[in-house]
């Protein structure tokens, strides 16, 4: 097992469930057992969000590649986007619906990699969220996530897209929490046709 701390979670993570829109590669799988919200921004509205993450990207020189920004979660408090940077970096950016907070974290995916033997590692969160919890996810290339469930039940996740070949192409996974992320998320991978369980320690 290996074990995460929330107090650097907090540091890194954010967002929630949907499908991907703009910039993302790869056939979306996703899971969502429950509504989480009951409004959802419009697209226009959506569409000013999105320039909003990247004016303050680009002030900050996180600027996403000619790849795009992905669309992960809508809803009624708040949109977030993901994108990969010219520098090789990865970003997560949540912004209010109401213009209130526009909270973006970015990281360096060189030293993300799953322990022995696995397929997916946290590379953002556990951290908070507009709506609970959240966990970004990578995965090997050759695998992909099928299921994830938390506390024994299901929870919401998306396929955001695969990462571009000079990130390793990696697929970027969303998974929402409903509650504060201590114990054990476990889910299943698909590699070469088979399946197998897999799980992170969160304490």
């Amino acid at each position: 097992m290996v074990a995460f701390s929330l107090a650097a979670g907090l540091l890194l993570g954010c967002g929630a469930e949907k499908s991907p829109t703009t910039g993302s590669t790869g056939s979306p799988a996703s899971v969502s057992p429950s509504a989480t919200s009951t409004a959802t921004p419009t697209a226009d509205r959506t569409a000013e969000l999105r320039e909003t993450a990247l004016t303050a990207a680009e002030a900050a020189g996180e600027t996403p590649t000619g790849v795009g920004i992905s669309d992960v979660v809508h809803d009624g408090a708040s949109a977030t986007f993901f994108w990969e940077t010219s520098r090789r970096r990865l970003c997560l950016a949540e912004v209010g619906t109401s213009g209130g907070y526009n909270h973006r974290r970015c990281a360096d995916p060189s030293g993300v990699a799953p322990k022995a033997g696995a397929h997916l590692a946290p590379v953002f969160g556990p951290g908070t969220a507009s709506e609970g919890w959240m966990v970004v996810l990578l995965a090997e290339p050759g695998s992909r996530m099928t299921s994830a469930r938390f506390g024994g039940k299901d929870v919401e996740w998306t396929f955001v897209r695969n990462l571009a070949p000079e990130m390793k192409g990696r697929g970027v996974y969303y998974v929402a929490l409903a509650e504060l992320p201590v114990g054990e998320l476990e889910m299943t991978v698909e590699v070469d046709g088979r399946r197998k369980a897999e799980r992170l320690t969160f304490s």
